[in-house]
């Protein structure tokens, strides 16, 4: 007898304690679930801006190019335009440096060290311009590359 009245007073008591306890990791977990969703978008929007601002970069490139002679034709010739890469070009380019593919970034600073060549030897004679003229190039080709791959994740087979 002893024993059931002891189970009678106990029992409502450690009902309230476990339904305690499941609401309370319930809760809980709704929270961290919650919390990690909010963390994921935070981080895809983070991830959205900087792809936005890396396809402006090259979106400006890819305009400068078309408004701007950085590639001049004598005959057989290829000269570069150093002067306007230098001022218009290259400052966009180095906007958001940090954002910008690898591949794009390795062949600026390939650039960059061909210009700090010539302005150490003083010159920039027909192999240097080749040189600096196939570059460019090759960014130009990457960027349209990195945009069109970003248009194919976006849109999928979506023709736009």
């Amino acid at each position: 007898m002893l024993i059931l009245e002891f189970l009678k007073d106990i029992l409502p008591v450690v009902g309230v304690l476990f339904a305690t306890f499941i609401g309370g990791y319930i809760s809980r977990k709704s929270q961290v679930d919650l919390f990690e969703k909010e963390w994921e978008k935070e981080k895809q929007a983070k991830i959205d801006k900087d792809v936005n601002e890396i396809l402006k970069i090259y979106t400006e490139i890819i305009r400068l190019d078309g408004e701007l002679a950085l590639i001049e034709h004598h005959g057989n010739l290829r000269e570069f335009n150093l002067n306007t890469y230098l001022e218009e070009m290259r400052p966009k380019l180095f906007n958001n440096y940090h954002l910008i593919h690898s591949d794009v970034a390795s062949l600026i600073r390939s650039i960059d060290r061909k210009v700090e060549e010539c302005d150490y030897y003083e010159e920039i004679d027909e192999n240097n311009h080749e040189f600096l003229v196939d570059d460019y190039l090759k960014i130009l080709t990457s960027i349209e590359s990195h945009i069109e791959a970003h248009r194919k994740n976006k849109w999928g087979n979506i023709n736009i």
